[in-house]
């Protein structure tokens, strides 16, 4: 059954909302997967706030255009194109996909639209490799303990050194009493 053109508006639209809102863009390959298996893969992604969209390249030019960005290079929008769209953090959605690409051995990276820049589906590897958002906030402790700690140490070793001169003496009187 052919779109209509109200339809494929209602298609542009939608996609072009999500596309404003996203902080990167994987464009796939998905052919050959299954209803069933794109259902999945949808379920998983939509835990990780992203979505996948299955779009003719036509449309998703529009859609790109619609949401003010400029639309991949015709390398990415080649044959059937299925792109998810990622917002807030990159890593797990990112992983999530290559997951996917590794398990069911069909879905194919194309390539990764980042802030109007297009990288390589090499890309897809290098956002999934981005630290997640509580890994960043156990670095930032990390960092903003450093100093405490630092001075803790600095501040107890004339202690440390006192007891230790205290405590050989002790030893050296009682060798001296034996």
């Amino acid at each position: 059954m052919p779109l209509t053109m109200d339809r494929k508006e209602v298609i542009v639209q939608k996609m072009a909302e999500e596309l404003k809102g996203a902080a990167a863009i994987v464009v796939t390959d998905y052919r050959g997967l299954s209803v069933a298996q794109l259902g999945q893969l949808r379920g998983l992604l939509r835990k990780d706030d992203a979505s996948f969209f299955v779009i003719k390249n036509t449309l998703c030019k529009r859609a790109f255009e619609a949401a003010g960005l400029s639309a991949p290079s015709e390398a990415l929008l080649t044959g059937p194109t299925a792109v998810a769209v990622l917002r807030g953090a990159l890593s797990a959605p990112a992983k999530t996909l290559l997951d996917f690409e590794k398990k069911s051995q069909i879905l194919k990276m194309r390539g990764v639209v980042m802030e109007g820049q297009e990288m390589g589906a090499t890309g897809v590897k290098a956002l999934s490799e981005l630290p997640t958002r509580n890994e960043l906030r156990s670095m930032l402790l990390g960092v903003i303990s450093g100093p405490a700690r630092s001075l803790v140490t600095v501040v107890s070793a004339p202690m440390r050194d006192i007891a230790g001169v205290v405590q050989a003496r002790v030893r050296k009187g009682d060798e001296a009493a034996a």
